[in-house]
């Protein structure tokens, strides 16, 4: 036989001898230890339907008390009311940036669901201060600079998807970004906190920046009215 032949050969047993190895030393977890190595998380809330008569249920799961899911119904009534569905769907038909848009609202092409997605085109940044975008002073409606750097993807990712998801994830998060403290949640500094030292509340998060339960109710009511205009028929998600 030729020496390449020979050295073939001779190399199965030392490849056999390493795999064994590796086979023996292997930690195989089972169970949900399996599921959380290979995977995160699954958001509790992917499977959520806006429209008009899941909107009451859809704010509760968001975290909302029931003061704050009573007022927001009521903003969202007021809304409909006063014309601003539709030029929030005249805004939505006449995007610059559709493509965009859809991404953002529907949830197909993207990691972030819909109301994480939507704070890129719905929250607006002046002077250090990100709130909901009025609808009557908007001309159109364009991914705001601010989320461009935003770690949106990291927060959803640290508040929704960890093992001890909190009830009000969703609200907490959404705060964190409405005041510019991702990193605040991120790093788990309280009011973000978690742990047995730190602390996840809310009620600290309404004291340490006030007028933030506006911002967040604001916002919800405004991205669950874009969700349901792009479901709708003929809308950005069809």
């Amino acid at each position: 036989m030729s020496l390449r032949t020979w050295l073939a050969l001779a190399s199965v047993p030392l490849v056999g001898g390493i795999y064994g190895y590796l086979m023996a030393t292997e930690e195989i977890a089972t169970g949900d230890e399996a599921a959380t190595y290979v995977t995160k998380q699954t958001d509790p809330l992917v499977d959520t339907s806006y429209t008009s008569s899941q909107r009451e249920k859809n704010f509760k799961a968001f975290g909302m008390d029931e003061a704050m899911v009573a007022n927001a119904l009521d903003m969202a009534r007021r809304y409909q009311d006063n014309g601003k569905v539709d030029r929030l769907r005249l805004l939505m038909a006449n995007a610059a940036e559709p493509t965009e848009l859809a991404d953002a609202l529907c949830g197909q092409g993207s990691q972030l669901r819909p109301r994480y997605g939507a704070l890129r085109f719905l929250v607006t940044d002046a002077k250090g201060e990100r709130t909901p975008v009025d609808l009557d002073r908007v001309s159109d409606l364009q991914r705001g600079e601010w989320s461009k750097t935003s770690p949106i993807s990291a927060v959803y990712n640290e508040a929704e998807l960890a093992q001890d998801r909190k009830a009000d994830a969703t609200m907490m998060a959404v705060a964190a970004i409405l005041t510019g403290q991702e990193q605040e949640l991120l790093n788990g500094y309280k009011p973000w906190g978690r742990g047995l030292a730190a602390t996840w509340s809310w009620k600290q998060v309404k004291s340490k920046y006030p007028g933030v339960e506006k911002r967040v109710t604001e916002y919800f009511v405004l991205m669950h009215l874009a969700v349901e205009v792009a479901n709708e028929d003929g809308g950005i998600c069809e």
